[in-house]
């Protein structure tokens, strides 16, 4: 096979309605361990370092799909978001590109656990809802419900949250947080370059365009 079938193969590589089967197994292992919590499945799911090592290979997967929470109530939200998220970010992306988020995220976050000891699956999962609000910030949604928010009103208070926990973990020294934040940053940034590129070009031209004409009208 050749440079230019192996570009193509992968170029073609893509999981259709990748979240929807992530959210659904997600939502099997939370509904497992609520009804039967002397099992506690996702004991065994959880990214460990230590474990990985003695052979428990199969946790570098299985921690992307252990919802943190035990709330029924905040479980719902965070399987509804993350659906609705890879609804909106696959077509807008395209199946490839949103494979190779999801992929790449699990990797920066592999890195991070085995540097860290531990993985946080959640940080990934909360910059996937960065992604989605830059694409769709004026997106309404019905908090509880009830309240009526903007996606950018959302990602603003999750960010503010976000800073507070790096801002502990540098503190405190909670390397699994640090890390964690870190490398799903990386991957936003990554993927959102180019749009970060041009909006930094765009924001440097207003400001030379108004430092000329305040030249001009001193003169």
């Amino acid at each position: 096979m050749n440079t230019a079938q192996l570009k193509r193969k992968w170029n073609n590589f893509g999981i259709e309605n990748l979240m929807t089967y992530v959210v659904a197994t997600m939502g099997v292992l939370w509904v497992t361990d609520y009804i039967f919590p002397e099992v506690a499945i996702s004991r065994f799911l959880y990214f460990d370092r230590s474990l990985i090592l003695a052979g428990q290979v199969w946790r570098m997967l299985t921690f992307m799909f252990v919802v943190s929470t035990p709330s029924p109530l905040f479980a719902i939200f965070a399987l509804f978001f993350y659906y609705i998220m890879g609804r909106t970010l696959e077509p807008y992306w395209g199946t490839h590109k949103f494979t190779v988020f999801f992929l790449l995220g699990m990797l920066f976050l592999n890195i991070a656990g085995f540097i860290a000891g531990i993985a946080l699956a959640d940080y990934f999962y909360q910059f996937m809802f960065f992604a989605y609000a830059i694409i769709n910030p004026n997106e309404q949604f019905m908090l509880f419900f009830v309240i009526p928010i903007k996606a950018k009103i959302l990602a603003i208070i999750d960010a503010v949250f976000i800073i507070i926990e790096l801002l502990d973990s540098m503190r405190y020294g909670f390397l699994p947080v640090l890390l964690s934040i870190v490398a799903s940053l990386v991957l936003l940034i990554i993927f959102f370059r180019e749009m970060i590129s041009t909006r930094i070009k765009a924001i440097k031209r207003r400001r030379k365009f108004k430092h000329d004409l305040d030249h001009r009208n001193d003169e």
